[in-house]
């Protein structure tokens, strides 16, 4: 018994390493990450969305900003990334995933902690395929002024090797599955259906 409780963690801690790495099995690959409501989110200062005609709507949750064309620099050795954050409507979590398109190579970009990390790349397995975004809890206050809001703010994006057409979809508990065809980098024209 005390040979397989020593080796229990090992296997533990070998299959988290596997689980981030590009050559992990799809499962373990595609399950979401997790943004709560923590550090850099909170309850928005405005009412809620839309707040301006370029805001995708998934459901309960917008990418900010995300219909109209954006650029960036190419940084040397890492991909470039386009700030889009995201807002949701309490509730249940709602879970975004992406699918690029042609010869599109995007992830969404929300986890924080991989955001300090030198160089990152999707075809080294940066960013998410999912997310899985919390709504704030009902009640919780604003930091600036205490007033509670249903809708919370995330920081975020995507990291995109080659521009192109991406295929979000939305899914949460009770709402129905939202698809919509959007451009990463390119004219959204480009990406219309």
């Amino acid at each position: 018994m005390k040979t397989v409780s020593v080796f229990v963690p090992v296997l533990a801690i070998g299959a988290a390493i596997a689980a981030g790495s590009p050559g992990a099995p799809a499962a373990q690959r595609d399950a979401p990450f997790d943004r709560t409501c923590a550090g850099d989110a909170g309850p928005m200062q405005a009412p809620g969305p839309p707040y301006g005609s370029a805001d995708v709507r998934l459901g309960r949750l917008f990418f900010i900003g995300l219909d109209r064309r954006h650029s960036w620099r190419l940084r040397r050795g890492a991909d470039g990334t386009l700030k889009i954050p995201v807002v949701v409507r309490g509730g249940e979590p709602v879970t975004v995933r992406i699918t690029p398109l042609d010869r599109t190579r995007a992830r969404l970009d929300f986890d924080v902690a991989q955001w300090r990390r030198e160089g990152r790349r999707v075809a080294d397995g940066d960013g998410q395929r999912a997310v899985r975004f919390h709504a704030c809890p009902p009640g919780t206050r604003r930091f600036t002024d205490g007033t509670p809001n249903p809708w919370t703010g995330y920081p975020g994006g995507f990291l995109v090797d080659r521009p192109g057409c991406a295929l979000l979809t939305a899914s949460a508990t009770g709402m129905r599955t939202v698809r919509r065809r959007v451009a990463v980098g390119v004219a959204v024209s480009r990406c219309r259906a």
